[in-house]
């Protein structure tokens, strides 16, 4: 309320414009000069008196503002933890894992990982290791990081208890991890014939990328989402992700369903990620599409239709600055394009029993340019890179998303303070029109009267002192205190 005012006495603000359109608009006409609040004459309105009567009778200043998660998308690290912070986060994961939490499990396995001889070894020196060791590791870690993710999906889907901004923080930062993921597991391909001394430099280099950007913020991450987990509120939490999961009313505003279509886009990423990524037994059969990579396809087309519908709707929701709608179009365009080539991957498929089984994943190599040699891996070589770009698109609308709401609670938060303003120069009103009328009573048998006569009280002439910054303070405290 201080930080208000201030704002109103340097002009920085539309003070008390804000308050048209609620219930405080009858004091909309209220002006900040110096120190004190004026009521100018010709505010008087049929609306002001019972308003003032309300302001002087209550003393609530209304719920409590939800507050806005301030939480930020995972930093790609470059550069090995310090010991002492790395001491402390597998400590941290080591003490919670004797919690019964299922999430709690992952952080306790990811410890002893990260003291077992091998490439991922952080707690000291590692072992280099050849190419199919260094996939064993790296499995295991991907392996755990999923699992989180499952047990997490499982236990809080629906929850009353769990915020959807919080829950969708954690997917999308699930997603930046699998990213860096991939990055890995492509150097790793480019081992393929590499031998003796340059081998071991390649495998050495690509460890220590493994550890300080794939391992080091999943432990990170794990130990965000275990402590999250443990300080769930035992009562439901609005926003909820119970509330967030049904499917919008007819009744529903653009904002509702945008978020709404936000949400199911990254669950469905999510899940089409994973798959697409982590199971690499689904691009196994040389020649015809195995089911997993059929039901891959169908993932990624039900995926086009939830993007389709969220990029339609966003931006009447959402403005967007010239450079902003510059770069999501750019990403869009680079998307649409792997789009049309799933719905002509998926004709394939469906010819896939009338043509010999030779060459079906051989049309996809030569749709998606890719070498004949390549044939096999053809859908997996096609749909991964989506991926990265997806992930960025899903990233920055995020980032838009959340600054929209952060700015929205700001606004909101600066008409709550105003709306505090007001009634505190309500009350100040009503005590001093109370004063001035006592003044009147007690001097009455000197003054005319008549039917012909009134008085107008001109509070211009008689500005509202508000109560210095401190005494605006104490107040705050009070009325914290009442709340």
């Amino acid at each position: 309320m201080v930080q208000a005012f201030t704002e109103m006495q340097q002009g920085s603000s539309p003070g008390f414009q804000l308050l048209r359109g609620s219930v405080y608009e009858p004091l909309a006409e209220l002006l900040v000069q110096g120190d004190a609040i004026l009521l100018p004459g010709h505010a008087w309105s049929e609306q002001l008196l019972p308003l003032l009567m309300d302001v002087a009778a209550s003393s609530s200043c209304g719920d409590e503002l939800p507050m806005v998660e301030t939480d930020v998308l995972l930093e790609e690290m470059m550069q090995e933890m310090l010991p002492a912070n790395l001491h402390q986060t597998l400590e941290a994961l080591h003490a919670y894992g004797e919690s019964p939490l299922p999430v709690a499990s992952v952080g306790r396995v990811l410890v002893q990982l990260a003291h077992l001889d091998g490439p991922l070894k952080l707690t000291a020196q590692p072992t280099p290791c050849d190419p199919q060791t260094f996939s064993q590791h790296l499995l295991a870690l991907t392996s755990q990081l999923n699992m989180l993710h499952d047990q997490q999906n499982r236990a809080y889907l629906h929850s009353p208890h769990f915020k959807r901004s919080k829950f969708e923080l954690f997917a999308l930062q699930h997603m930046q991890l699998l990213t860096w993921l991939q990055r890995v597991h492509t150097a790793l391909m480019h081992s393929v014939g590499l031998q003796g001394p340059d081998l071991l430099q390649y495998m050495v280099k690509l460890g220590f990328a493994a550890r300080v950007l794939v391992f080091q913020p999943t432990l990170l991450h794990t130990l965000h989402v275990v402590q999250t987990c443990m300080s769930l509120p035992s009562e439901p939490v609005p926003g909820s992700m119970r509330e967030a999961m049904p499917h919008p009313a007819d009744s529903a505003t653009d904002f509702d369903r945008v978020e709404w279509l936000q949400l199911n886009l990254l669950l469905q990423f999510q899940s089409i990620y994973k798959k697409a990524l982590c199971q690499p037994d689904i691009y196994q059969h040389p020649q015809a599409f195995s089911q997993g990579e059929v039901k891959l396809v169908q993932g990624f087309l039900r995926l086009e239709e939830i993007y389709t519908h969220l990029i339609n709707r966003f931006p009447q929701c959402c403005h967007l600055s010239a450079q902003e709608q510059a770069v999501l179009s750019n990403l869009c365009q680079q998307l649409n394009k792997y789009f049309t080539d799933g719905h002509r991957i998926r004709q394939l498929i469906e010819q896939q029993s009338m043509m010999p089984q030779s060459m079906g994943k051989h049309a996809v190599a030569q749709l998606v340019k890719l070498s004949s040699s390549s044939s096999q891996f053809a859908v997996r070589d096609w749909i991964l890179p989506f991926m990265v770009t997806f992930c960025e698109l899903l990233k920055i609308i995020w980032q838009l998303w959340t600054n929209l709401l952060r700015k929205q609670h700001a606004l909101d938060a600066q008409r709550r303070s105003i709306e505090m303003l007001a009634r505190l120069a309500g009350s100040a009103i009503v005590k001093q029109l109370t004063d001035q009328a006592h003044r009147l009573a007690h001097t009455a048998p000197s003054m005319p009267v008549g039917p012909d006569r009134s008085r107008v009280f001109d509070l211009e002439d008689d500005p509202l002192t508000l109560p210095t910054e401190a005494e605006l303070v104490a107040e705050e405290k009070l009325e914290e205190e009442d709340v």
